[in-house]
């Protein structure tokens, strides 16, 4: 088992890495990998199967010069910023056969973050596929599932202040309006009433210092590490020719 930590990376890049860890542990070039990382800029992500007419709101996010990006995960589309941390687990069905089905996979990963971040005085607990606090979600997640191996990612947001709910209020529909399930525990709440941050929930720490602490809580032991040259080079070539082709981001 590997952790892998990139305290400051283009969202771009952070959905080309995920997918290059996942092809690497898929084919058995690269052990179970955890990667925490903080987003350097930026971005609406939407699903692999998401619709920018029902989802965002394209004019206005090139009104505020937000990106926006497509990863090959399912799920509803997500506002990543400098604000909050993203987490990833690439794993093969051999090494965890709970990872086998869907649910097994997002209790698998999502059971293991929560605990970190409870041992870290965060009160997370899970929430069908979300990480909640307080009754409030603090992140959310997503999957995408090859042959031999799965990807189960998802935020954790740090801080979040009115200014930034009331822009996401203009950027991101509310479920009812995307035709996107929401979690049962949502209650019908609004983005503001709902989202709630790891600051809100009593921790003290800066979005990297949480991602560090957050790596060390998930793979105790372990520093962290580098991807190979050859997952570098696959990251660089995914970046650039599929997930930051429009032919890509703007095929829905």
């Amino acid at each position: 088992m590997r952790l892998l930590l990139d305290e400051s990376i283009p969202c771009l890049d952070l959905i080309a890495s995920d997918e290059a860890s996942l092809l690497a542990v898929e084919r058995g070039e690269a052990p179970m990998t955890w990667r925490v990382a903080v987003p350097a800029d930026e971005a609406l992500v939407l699903g692999t199967a998401g619709r920018f007419a029902v989802e965002i709101d394209l004019d206005r996010a090139r009104e505020l010069g937000v990106e926006v990006l497509r990863r090959p995960s399912g799920g509803g589309a997500v506002w990543l910023w400098p604000g909050c941390l993203t987490w990833s687990c690439a794993v093969r069905y051999e090494d965890a056969p709970e990872a086998g089905s869907i649910r097994g996979a997002y209790a698998f990963a999502l059971g293991r973050v929560s605990a970190a971040l409870a041992s870290l005085d965060i009160p997370a607990r899970v929430e069908e596929n979300d990480l909640a606090a307080r009754g409030r979600r603090l992140g959310g997640s997503a999957q995408r599932r090859l042959r031999r191996a799965c990807l189960v990612h998802g935020t954790v947001i740090v801080e979040l202040d009115a200014g930034r709910l009331a822009r996401m209020g203009e950027l991101l529909a509310e479920p009812a309006a995307a035709g996107v399930k929401a979690p049962a525990y949502r209650a019908g709440r609004s983005h503001a009433a709902f989202l709630t941050g790891a600051r809100e929930a009593g921790c003290p720490l800066s979005p990297r210092e949480l991602a560090a602490r957050l790596g060390r809580a998930l793979v105790p032991g372990a520093g962290p590490g580098e991807p190979s040259g050859a997952e570098r080079e696959e990251a660089g070539r995914l970046a650039r020719e599929r997930f930051g082709a429009a032919s890509w981001r703007l095929r829905r």
